[in-house]
């Protein structure tokens, strides 16, 4: 039976920065609550009757705390006056006395689900508690074979980047008598010689050679977090909110650190080459220590790439640059279709929108000619139309886009063609990009993150043979828009057009098969997609949306975007999905069936 806990608390925290300032570690608020108190009461309903706690920096505010478990368990606190020259070793010495029996070792920085201590085996035996170490991750690790440590190593030494399988140590610990007992000496010995400024776990290391055997017990890695800076914190918020939908909504982006699936945002997952990403890891320090060029200086690169003159060329921080301006150069009506991408109604004011709807029972597919009329009758110097269009992922036929063009003639609108997701088309050969001298008033947009795969870069463009208009957005731009990374991909991007044909041929297929797939989901009405992403509406008002994403979120920690922000009717029982790879595409549509299966269940016991 174990009955106590030895907690490290003594020391700072210097790298969560301002945030132990005034405070302890231990004493950092995680959505609430305290990573001590996180400890402590995870440990009383684990049964420990005895909490040995070593403080240090700012013990008074941590003794406070203590005070109000005294009544519940058996508090030991030992003050570790020597904690900004000492590390966990000498901590742990002074609290020697108490190693005895069978013990829990934890650091007073780890945030953690109470479900891990069911995981602590009762037998006597040492354990400790490990994960798969990631790139997130740093500090104690170790090898095993059969379950059992081969090692203790530790990411400061770089070796976890030739080890096959490493496992970060959640530094939650439980020690035999037996080797609480070598602990202890070791401990002692270790202070009488001065060597105060280690890690106990180079007695653990030690130990094992001497040979005491440590088995391992693996945990989920999103059910604890070291927290050693911002970052770490940050990842805690999230694993730990009570409310982690709600965040990734508002985040907009960063879900790579976090344990789910993205299938929300838009990917390419076949581009760039790892040829290419080796060149950029290659010359990372030169990239991140010099200014780029000016994006008019290297705009000829792209040109090459993409055919198009440069003088008819303005490159930008992802196409949300170019829509933020577009306000200052175009003055007038504007029509907007919608449903559609929510920047373009977030940029223009209310009193310029004109409305027109693309509706489900001509299943999204654009009324031209009401469109035309619509523009003649508010006499509208632009129009935006996104092509395939998001959420919907319907494609306008070029020649419908032609014929807008020239019954509007007389009335001289500018038509924005946003092609930001053409290239994922089997129809990618309709750009304007090749006849922009032909058709003078289109502009065309176009964001790079989705297609090339690029989307921590940031990249987009504008092509128009309208002079006037594309020196009006390069004087709203500023001359170091683009970052050298991004500079440093389109320089090299021309060689590369092959692979990116390939790329966007093969998310085509894939998408195609996560559509026919999604299909057979008889409580989802799935709409046909010229893009990689899928619009699908939950059918008979069974869940809204975003429930059903929250469901996906929890249980199966896939993230898809509800579409109950956009303009469209019954808004809220439409969600939209993105193509990944086909592994995780097949994870998503099995996640999907079984969510939607359950809550059609649940349903008909009601009735």
């Amino acid at each position: 039976m174990i009955n106590q806990a030895i907690l490290l608390c003594a020391g700072r925290g210097s790298r969560l920065g301002i945030n132990t300032e005034n405070k302890p570690k231990p004493l950092t608020d995680v959505n609430g609550d305290t990573i001590l108190e996180n400890s402590i009461k995870n440990l009383i309903e684990f049964g420990v009757n005895r909490l040995v706690i070593v403080v240090g920096y700012k013990n008074e505010m941590i003794e406070k705390v203590l005070k109000e478990y005294e009544d519940t368990v058996d508090i030991v606190v030992i003050n570790n006056k020597e904690w900004d020259v000492t590390n966990n070793l000498y901590s742990l010495y002074l609290a020697r006395q108490y190693l005895k029996n069978e013990t829990l070792l934890i650091e007073g920085d780890i945030f953690f689900d109470s479900k891990i201590l069911k995981q602590v085996d009762m037998e006597e035996k040492n354990l400790l508690l490990a994960s798969p170490l990631n790139e997130l991750m740093e500090g104690a690790f170790v090898t095993a074979q059969n379950n059992k440590v081969t090692g203790f190593y530790s990411t400061k030494s770089n070796e976890h980047h030739n080890i096959d399988d490493p496992l970060k140590t959640l530094n939650i610990y439980k020690l035999s008598n037996d080797l609480c007992v070598y602990v202890k000496t070791e401990l002692e010995k270790a202070v009488s010689q001065n060597k105060v400024n280690i890690y106990y776990e180079t007695i653990f290391k030690k130990a094992l050679k001497e040979g005491f055997s440590f088995e391992i017990s693996k945990v989920e890695p999103e059910l604890w977090m070291e927290i050693d800076d911002q970052y770490d914190l940050s990842l805690s918020e999230y694993i730990f909110s009570k409310t982690p939908h709600e965040q990734l909504k508002s985040q907009h982006g960063g879900y790579w650190r976090y344990p789910i699936t993205d299938h929300a945002l838009i990917y390419n997952f076949h581009f760039p080459p790892q040829e290419l990403k080796n060149k950029m890891i290659d010359r990372f320090d030169n990239l991140l220590l010099n200014y780029p060029s000016s994006s008019k200086y290297f705009v000829k690169h792209l040109s090459k790439f993409l055919k198009v003159s440069e003088e008819q060329l303005l490159i930008a921080n992802g196409v949300s640059e170019i829509i933020k301006v577009l306000p200052r150069i175009i003055s007038g009506k504007v029509v907007l279709t919608r449903p559609s991408f929510n920047e373009y109604f977030n940029c223009f004011s209310n009193e310029q929108i004109i409305n027109f709807d693309i509706l489900e029972q001509n299943n999204f597919e654009l009324d031209k000619e009401g469109l035309i009329s619509t523009i003649k009758s508010a006499n509208a110097k632009a129009l935006v139309l996104i092509t395939p269009d998001n959420p919907t992922g319907k494609l306008i036929n070029k020649t419908d886009i032609i014929d807008i063009y020239e019954e509007t003639e007389q009335i001289g609108t500018n038509i924005i063609v946003d092609e930001s997701f053409l290239d994922f088309s089997s129809k990618a050969n309709e750009t304007f990009l090749n006849e922009l001298d032909k058709y003078p008033r289109i502009i065309v947009l176009k964001s790079m993150s989705k297609t090339f795969g690029i989307g921590g870069i940031r990249l987009g463009y504008a092509a128009t043979a309208n002079k006037e208009l594309l020196e009006n957005l390069y004087s709203e731009i500023p001359i170091w828009n683009i970052n050298g990374f991004a500079e440093e991909f389109i320089l090299n991007l021309p060689r590369y057009f092959k692979e990116y044909s390939k790329s966007c041929n093969l998310v085509r297929q894939e998408t195609d098969e996560l559509v026919d797939n999604l299909s057979d989901i008889k409580q989802l009405k799935v709409f046909s997609t010229d893009s990689n992403f899928i619009l699908c509406k939950i059918k008979d008002c069974l869940i809204n949306s975003n429930d059903f994403a929250e469901k996906l979120l929890i249980n199966h920690s896939i993230y898809i975007k509800e579409c109950s922000g956009k303009e469209m009717i019954d808004s809220e029982y439409f969600f939209r999905v993105s193509s990944r790879t086909a592994k995780e595409n097949k994870e998503l549509v099995s996640a999907i069936h079984y969510e939607i299966q359950k809550v059609a269940e649940q349903r008909e016991v009601l009735i």
